[in-house]
């Protein structure tokens, strides 16, 4: 893709809120969230195959120190094709967060 100067700007980077961690208990997924609200939106919690990737993805995550929110916003952002992403946040501490993993990842 960069020899033809082409970049991806993916979206939904964070699968509904999957790989930020906060669906780890999948019985009970945390009030006011888009499974909470919206179940139908995430179908993928039902998905045991999914789950166990999730699983796997969360132990490369800790093999780092880091979380799996982490883990995913940097690893995606290695990809050379990656320009930037485009993440569905529902407060202003999600964006906060972010911002913070983000900029640590890249020493400013």
């Amino acid at each position: 893709m960069q020899k033809n100067n082409l970049s991806v700007f993916p979206y939904q980077v964070l699968q509904g809120g999957v790989l930020t961690g906060k669906y780890a208990d999948t019985e009970s997924p945390p009030k006011r969230s888009r499974a909470d609200l919206k179940p139908e939106w995430l179908p993928q919690l039902n998905n045991k195959q999914m789950l166990e990737q999730l699983k796997i993805l969360v132990k490369q995550a800790k093999d780092k120190n880091r979380t799996i929110l982490e883990h995913t916003l940097i690893e995606t952002l290695k990809t050379n094709a990656i320009c930037s992403l485009i993440v569905g946040v529902t407060n202003t501490d999600q964006i906060n967060q972010i911002i913070g993993i983000l900029s640590k990842a890249s020493g400013n």
